[in-house]
């Protein structure tokens, strides 16, 4: 188990602090063998440097809404890890008070930006990324997806960026399968990351999770681990000729009526 994901060489898009699924997430990689680089913005490289080190690994800053600095993200990654095996893009971003507010009174550019950065940030990621991951024996993309489908108090923008994402995927499944490159998603209820509690408040982020726990099949919420442990197999050979799925990690809990 150890050695999953030995050899394996990837991009982990969205570390945005040490209680973030990005982290947790390459922090998983790391331990199962994987050489990875993060990305952070740039406003939040000062937090994640000192995280990532840690982990024996490189962080790059990214900006995800902007083109060149997605360029300039990929080409870096690449070239220190001398070419990638997987990207596994974890990044949500939203500006401040918009889920706060009632979803009609969202504007345009409320809208756009939370698309924008949350959304089309693994397109733009992908483009880059992609004739890498072709040249690959193993080239792989992971996305994680949660509340896509649900309504949850505070998400709403965060949910339609959620959608838009799982079609995306399906469609690079389509595009990417000929090039030997499979993509795949992880879907999970909440984790109460700094995040999510940001997103949610910290109020609606407990009672959901205590819901959960009561409801679901297992008894238990789900873990950043856990969901970091789907995305290592979807990131490893072990993950062969399975693309265009998104595989829930709840407990069973979107199973549930009663």
């Amino acid at each position: 188990m150890t050695h999953l994901l030995g050899g394996h060489r990837g991009l982990v898009i969205g570390v945005s602090g040490e209680n973030s699924i990005g982290y947790a997430v390459a922090r998983r990689f790391v331990e199962l063998g994987a050489h990875a680089v993060v990305t952070c913005r740039p406003a939040r490289q000062p937090v994640c440097a000192p995280l990532v080190e840690r982990l024996g690994v490189h962080t790059v800053p990214m900006e995800a809404n902007d083109d060149d600095s997605v360029r300039r993200a990929v080409a870096t990654a690449q070239a220190i890890l001398g070419g990638l095996d997987f990207v596994v893009h974890t990044l949500v971003s939203v500006r401040p008070g918009v889920l706060t507010r009632p979803l009609l009174e969202l504007t345009r550019r409320d809208f756009h930006d939370t698309m924008d950065s949350s959304c089309y940030s693994l397109l733009a990621v992908v483009r880059e990324a992609a004739p890498a991951l072709g040249a690959s024996a193993h080239g792989r993309v992971v996305t994680l997806t949660s509340s896509a489908n649900r309504v949850l108090p505070s998400y709403h923008a965060v949910a339609m960026a959620k959608s838009a994402l799982e079609a995306q995927l399906l469609h690079l499944s389509a595009e990417l399968g000929p090039r030997g490159i499979l993509c795949n998603g992880v879907a999970f209820s909440l984790v109460a990351t700094d995040g999510a509690k940001q997103s949610v408040g910290g109020d609606n982020a407990l009672a959901t999770t205590q819901r959960i726990a009561k409801r679901a099949f297992t008894r238990t919420t789900v873990s950043a681990e856990q969901v970091a442990n789907t995305a290592a197999f979807f990131a490893s050979s072990l993950c062969q000729n399975i693309t265009g799925e998104i595989t829930t990690v709840d407990g069973g809990f979107a199973r549930v009526y009663l």
